[in-house]
């Protein structure tokens, strides 16, 4: 109980200040909580900026003029993981997002203004009931460790603006989607993505694009296999004129997790926004 993990170190726009999650275990609550801290590039005695010793605050990251932080938080009487902010000289925390599923994940646009967001979508998200209904699956993958069993809940894309909270749902359909990241120009959103039914029997997760303000997701890699698998936590990463794209792909399946994914990358280069 004496010891503080820290981590999700992120640097504000001037470079002059780093934000970070600390978490410590909670002896009255048998389990460990974590808050949102900053501290000087140079220096000096680190600011605690959240203080809610019965919920947990991670992920923080600053606002293009970096006035604010953006984090996820499961603050509140509902306990559901939502977007908030916080002044980055501390402050009240204002909740940003009202979607009913948990917040998985989430990006900001390089303008400032809008954040994408993976969150839940199904028939029995949000439901926060003592008695659980039941659930019914013919899915190959029905059980995930930290999850328990599977229902018919996916993992979708949102676009949230940052001033009003306002959501639109960007994807659809019965896939999964994971690690979203905002190109430089703005224009794209890259993520990683896997349908359901025949693809639960493998690992075959493929990296998509789709344009910010809505539209059809194009699938940009071609390997039969893991592209980004989202256990390994990494994210796609854009070039700065955005028409690049990297990121880790792994082995074939037949060798499961057991393939060299550290030794493989994939580079794409794209054509410009008009010929997308």
């Amino acid at each position: 109980y004496l010891l503080a993990a820290v981590s999700d170190p992120a640097f504000s726009p001037s470079g002059e200040h780093i934000a970070y999650t600390v978490s410590r275990g909670d002896r009255k609550r048998d389990e460990a909580t974590s808050d949102i801290w900053s501290v000087a590039w140079s220096g000096g005695k680190p600011a605690q900026l959240t203080r809610t010793p019965g919920a947990s605050e991670w992920q923080p990251r600053f606002s293009a003029d970096g006035r604010s932080l953006f984090f996820l938080s499961d603050e509140g009487k509902d306990e559901i993981t939502q977007l908030r902010r916080v002044p980055a000289r501390g402050g009240r925390t204002r909740r940003v997002t009202d979607i009913p599923g948990e917040i998985l994940d989430f990006d900001l646009s390089p303008d400032g203004r809008r954040a994408i967001v993976v969150a839940e979508v199904g028939l029995n998200v949000g439901d926060k009931s003592d008695t659980p209904p039941p659930i019914e699956t013919e899915r190959f993958v029905f059980k995930r460790d930290g999850d328990g069993y599977l229902d018919d809940r996916t993992q979708q894309l949102f676009v949230v603006e940052l001033d009003g909270g306002k959501a639109t749902r960007l994807t659809t359909g019965e896939r999964d989607h994971w690690h979203p990241v905002w190109s430089p120009d703005g224009e794209f959103i890259a993520y990683t993505a896997k349908d359901r039914g025949a693809s639960d029997r493998d690992l075959n997760y493929e990296i998509f694009i789709v344009p910010a303000g809505g539209g059809e997701p194009r699938r940009i890699s071609t390997f039969e296999g893991a592209d980004n698998d989202p256990d390994w936590e990494t994210r796609p990463s854009w070039s700065a004129d955005s028409r690049r794209l990297v990121w880790v792909e792994g082995g074939e399946d037949k060798w499961f997790y057991y393939a060299p994914h550290q030794k493989w990358y994939r580079f794409r280069a794209f054509p410009s926004p008009e010929g997308l």
